[in-house]
């Protein structure tokens, strides 16, 4: 299993989407505070770069971290990622295709950095802390669409941190009324002409006598094992 770093857990709000059953999520943004520098890192790679992915939650909630897999994945490398000092500028995770995700449901992001660099940082809302630039304190609402933020050790281990939350946008698709015609074409078969047949065929090889050929019969005796 891909082990991780941060997890965000989010809900996908029916509401916010014109009552769609689903959407497709094209791409979330994040936003660094600080990345390691190249040639510098304590860790010995010399420009990490971070990985995203998405996973559904388990019955409890939580990010079902086996349930990632590299369709739902994202990369930037160490070059394209920006860092700001305000957590204005976001860096774009765009995944490779579009996820199809259900409303109504909750899901999580899942961040992973190229070994575990401790600096990399992220900017995340945490509650009574004041607000970049400002006197403002922040705050952690609870409200059913709430999300979780989890801190994550050996890549598997999570450590819920309840007031908090990582800083994101998550981006999904907009269609278009615009049509397109197109043609669907079956692949050619494949014509043989046997009169004698001597040897085996391939195992998964198919053979079809046609209704207009003279009367005959074909006879194949299996020599192969089929995989379990």
């Amino acid at each position: 299993m891909i082990g991780f770093d941060l997890a965000q857990t989010f809900y996908v709000d029916k509401e916010a989407v014109q009552r769609s059953d689903s959407v497709y999520i094209t791409s979330v943004d994040l936003y660094f505070k600080t990345k390691p520098v190249s040639g510098k890192t304590k860790t010995g790679i010399t420009s990490p770069g971070v990985s995203v992915y998405l996973c559904p939650v388990s019955e409890r909630n939580v990010p079902d971290l086996v349930q990632a897999t590299t369709a739902s994945f994202a990369r930037v490398e160490h070059g394209s990622i920006n860092t700001s000092s305000t957590g204005a500028t976001a860096t774009t995770f765009t995944f490779r295709t579009p996820i199809l995700a259900r409303t109504n449901r909750s899901y999580a992001l899942l961040v992973k950095f190229d070994g575990s660099d401790p600096d990399f940082e992220l900017w995340i809302n945490k509650a009574a802390t004041n607000v970049v630039s400002g006197t403002t304190r922040t705050q952690i609402s609870s409200g059913k669409v709430d999300g979780a933020f989890y801190r994550i050790t050996n890549g598997t281990s999570l450590t819920p941190e309840t007031d908090a939350d990582l800083v994101f946008r998550l981006k999904v698709a907009k269609f278009t009324s615009t049509s397109t015609a197109f043609k669907l074409i079956n692949r050619p078969a494949e014509n043989l002409k046997l009169d004698t047949v001597s040897g085996t065929f391939t195992g998964g090889e198919l053979v079809y006598q046609e209704a207009t050929n003279a009367a005959g019969t074909i006879s194949v005796t299996p020599t192969y094992r089929d995989w379990e």
